[in-house]
């Protein structure tokens, strides 16, 4: 059985006249006529027999002035309007899929960029599209491996500017974070108001584990090295919300993403320094070959997010 000729006959039962139902069809750019419609409804009624070992079925008792739907009929009918309904939800579902509209992403993040760059953008991308499904996978900074391997299919990391990718990835600078101090409450930095990169050459650092955030790290090293020094590291941690501990304990201070400052703890202060606003950079990383619609609409909105602020 042809889907078109069950539309048909879903037809024919609400018209209950072979003419109008004809002409209805017609209207809607399946040019039929009525013996043609007929014969369809012919065909299905023989089918339906073949199919249970008997005559044909009628699903319409049809005289010289009425037409109306069998007991049989009704229930086929019943059935066929359900199968259409789902063959319709799975067309919108397969044209929601090839669009991009419907689907899943899977983005690789490093935990200190989940608080406050990512849900703007995934507010944004689900108010777009609903249907979509983003899941969060939180990895160590070699990203690149977890995306060839398509584990991920969107990575975001920290990295300075001329770090260099794999070949088979592209890579977009999304946002320019600054470094904020983090000081314990009782430094002698802790209330000063303006601080120079300078003034904490001979502190004891606590950074974030190049194991996991290498690119933050890096930047961190190659923004003090640029003002002559090279951070004295300490200790190292994994996660922003231990190294800010750690600070609030006087076991050192510490140069973290202002995304951190939402992380509460009492002890600590989180001060600014000049040279270290807008230098921190966050990339986005995507497989250079891949030619996902999901991934299309969402790097068009990244776009706009990043034209936006004018990175």
């Amino acid at each position: 059985m042809k889907i078109e000729h069950l539309e048909n006959l879903i037809i024919l039962s609400e018209e209950l006249n072979f003419t109008k139902a004809a002409d209805r069809i017609s209207r809607q750019g399946s040019s039929i006529d009525q013996p043609q419609l007929s014969r369809q409804v012919r065909a299905i009624e023989k089918e339906l027999g073949q199919k249970i070992g008997c005559d044909d079925i009628p699903l319409f008792e049809v005289t010289p002035r009425n037409v109306q739907l069998t007991e049989r009929g009704e229930i086929f009918l019943e059935a066929v309007r359900l199968a259409i309904k789902s063959i319709n939800e799975g067309i919108y579902g397969i044209q929601q899929v090839t669009q991009g509209e419907r689907g899943k992403l899977k983005l690789g993040v490093i935990g200190v960029i989940t608080h406050n760059f990512l849900p703007e953008i995934l507010q944004i991308f689900k108010q777009r599209y609903p249907k979509l499904q983003i899941v969060l996978e939180e990895m160590a900074h070699p990203q690149t491996q977890g995306l060839l391997d398509y584990q991920v299919d969107i990575g975001f990391t920290y990295a300075p500017s001329n770090f260099l990718w794999n070949k088979d990835l592209s890579s977009n600078i999304v946002l320019k974070e600054s470094l904020l101090l983090v000081l314990p409450k009782k430094h002698r930095l802790a209330n000063v108001v303006e601080i120079q990169l300078t003034d904490i050459a001979e502190e004891d650092f606590i950074l974030p584990a190049s194991s996991t955030t290498l690119g933050l790290t890096e930047q961190i090293n190659i923004l003090c090295q640029q003002s002559g020094f090279t951070p004295k590291c300490v200790q190292t941690a994994t996660f922003a919300s231990t190294i800010i501990s750690l600070v609030a304990g006087e076991a050192g201070i510490s140069l973290l993403p202002e995304n951190t400052r939402y992380i509460q703890r009492d002890g600590v202060v989180f001060q600014e320094i000049k040279e270290l606003s807008k230098q921190l950079n966050v990339v986005m990383l995507w497989r250079r070959r891949d030619k996902s619609p999901v991934l299309k609409n969402f790097l068009a909105i990244m776009t706009e997010i990043v034209n936006s602020r004018g990175i």
